[in-house]
């Protein structure tokens, strides 16, 4: 494994580059894939496809947001910004999935298939947000302990919410998600 300097001087080098050419090369699907992009940047990092709890690189989550100009002409977020699937039995926040991989975040962004840029976040110094993600997480889980899975819905949490993923055939098919508002305040847009 490289270290994360390493890692973002790759990232960095592939500002303005189009990863479709790329991922057609490398057979990897962009058909009905909404993840094909980090995929790819997986496969152009040599990192493995990494689907488990543990953070891509090190201490940091690899992600990626698609960007897109609005109406005026401005930058702004087209998306949730997906964390990891919502299974039944969640643990505490602290020993959680999604406390490993939101804490320390490296996002890429793109308009449409090409990258647009690198940002390194560490979410604990977003404090006031970081607070609203355990509380967010909290209430999910409480739902799910609760009710059960199935009474998760997409309006149910402030900044991080459960969306139903578009592919599998599971009723376990749910995620955590960062609204765009909040992606936005992240990445300073």
């Amino acid at each position: 494994m490289l270290e994360l300097s390493e890692y973002l001087d790759k990232l960095e080098g592939l500002k303005g580059v189009d990863l479709l050419p790329y991922a057609k090369t490398h057979n990897i699907s962009t058909e009905k894939n909404n993840g094909w992009f980090g995929n790819t940047l997986e496969r152009c990092l040599g990192i493995a496809n990494n689907t488990n709890s543990t953070p891509d690189l090190g201490d940091y989550e690899l992600k990626t947001v698609s960007l897109h100009y609005n109406a005026k002409g401005n930058l702004s977020v087209r998306e949730d910004l997906a964390i990891t699937q919502i299974k039944p039995n969640l643990p505490d926040f602290e020993e959680s999935c999604v406390f490993k991989k939101v804490s320390r975040i490296v996002v890429v962004t793109r308009i449409k298939s090409v990258v647009h840029d690198v940002f390194l976040i560490e979410l604990e110094a977003f404090t006031e947000l970081f607070e609203k993600i355990a509380l967010d997480y909290l209430l999910i889980k409480s739902i799910i302990e609760d009710k059960s899975y199935v009474a998760l819905s997409g309006s149910i949490g402030q900044v991080m919410h459960s969306k139903r993923k578009t592919y599998g055939k599971s009723e376990y098919n749910r995620a955590f998600c960062i609204r765009p508002k909040y992606v936005r305040q992240l990445l300073g847009l």
